[in-house]
């Protein structure tokens, strides 16, 4: 387990190769106080116009939590996500996992796409192995290892299937998989499910929060579905739409196995949908599938 800092952290994207002196840029990324500024970097690329997709996030995960980033498409849930492991960096402030800089992608901290990313040409039981096999584990602890998560994920009798004799919903077992068998500190997931039919959805939702019960790590989750947000976060950060900020935090207090029907998920529901302008100002939400 591991815990995540995100520390005043701003994402713009400029165009041309310019240089100009960071001290610049508050105008850009709206900042009155250019003095934090001046303490963080040296030199931005920038062009007259710029993008600016996250703002200010000042964001805690401890160790062991259960994080979703929930918000409409073009928030900058997953490019918050991408900052955090690793893939990016931001143009301003700092995330730190166990009190160390994020400067790239590491072993301790894996990703989960929706894409699944599997090799067609190995096998499932190959699959899982592969990050272990990089890591140089010798072949036999490799197959004691990835027999037990393919058991964790209900796979292994289908250990020498391909992934194209595979459905989606099997397919995203294996990643998660061979995810748990490096075991990381942290497992980054952005929009994991999305693929997904809504009943296989369902099942993988169920599936995450028994595994997690067994192995207690530390995720952040990016969706857009609300529902699926509140049954699996101990918290869900919303993000606002069009301002690429923090709109708002809501621990979901709820015990598991968490049921959708339950008055209390139902509440939280209609707090989100609140939140996020989904209800008419009625007193009477209305949802939609």
């Amino acid at each position: 387990m591991s815990k995540i800092e995100v520390k005043k952290v701003y994402k713009s994207f400029f165009n041309s190769g310019d240089t100009v002196d960071i001290a610049d840029t508050a105008d850009t990324v709206d900042i009155a106080d250019t003095a934090d500024i001046a303490d963080t970097a040296g030199y931005l690329s920038a062009d007259e116009k710029s993008i600016s997709v996250l703002e200010d996030i000042n964001l805690k995960i401890n160790e062991g939590e259960f994080v979703c980033l929930l918000g409409p498409s073009g928030c900058g849930k997953s490019t918050l996500l991408h900052l955090m492991a690793g893939f990016d960096a931001p143009t301003l402030g700092e995330i730190m996992i166990d009190d160390a800089p994020v400067k790239g992608p590491n072993s301790k901290y894996i990703t989960i796409f929706q894409n699944y990313g599997l090799f067609p040409w190995r096998n499932v039981l190959r699959n899982v192995e592969y990050g272990l096999e990089i890591k140089g584990v010798n072949k036999e602890d490799r197959v004691e290892v990835a027999k037990k998560q393919l058991k964790t994920v209900n796979l292994w009798q289908f250990r020498d299937r391909f992934p194209v004799e595979l459905s989606g919903g099997m397919k995203q077992r294996v990643n998660l998989a061979r995810a748990l068998a490096v075991d990381p500190e942290v497992i980054f997931m952005d929009e994991p499910f999305g693929a997904l039919d809504a009943i296989t959805r369902i099942k993988m939702q169920e599936e995450i929060i028994k595994i997690r019960g067994n192995n207690n790590k530390t995720i952040v989750f990016v969706t857009h579905e609300i529902d699926e947000a509140i049954f699996l976060a101990d918290r869900v950060i919303i993000m606002s739409a069009d301002q690429g900020k923090i709109q708002k935090e809501i621990k979901v207090k709820l015990v598991r196995p968490r049921d959708r029907t339950n008055p209390d998920f139902i509440k939280i529901r209609d707090e989100v949908y609140k939140e996020l302008k989904l209800s008419e100002e009625t007193g009477m939400l209305q949802y939609y599938i």
